[in-house]
């Protein structure tokens, strides 16, 4: 269970599964303006979310240069108990 936990343990992954649940999908230039954390950070967490099927990318209809990212099933269930958790706080 602790490596399942890894991507918890840099708070920029959350923010990104928290960001996408509202967004419902979102540019990686869009996600790197509006979710805090260093640039490496976010590449980091990007990289584990997609490592734990947290995340997808797609290309959006009409644009074949930028790729959309969004929650998988699974990301949207996360997401669903980190906004319990906060809402906790």
């Amino acid at each position: 269970n602790e490596e399942k936990l890894e991507f918890l343990e840099q708070t920029t992954a959350p923010r990104i599964i928290v960001y996408l649940k509202e967004k419902e999908k979102a540019s990686i230039s869009e996600i790197f303006k509006s979710v805090r954390g260093s640039q490496s950070a976010k590449y980091s967490a990007l990289k584990l979310l997609s490592e734990n099927k947290i995340i997808k990318q797609s290309p959006p209809q009409g644009r074949a240069r930028r790729l959309d990212i969004s929650l998988t099933e699974k990301g949207k269930k996360v997401a669903d108990c980190l906004i319990k958790i906060v809402q906790l706080l």
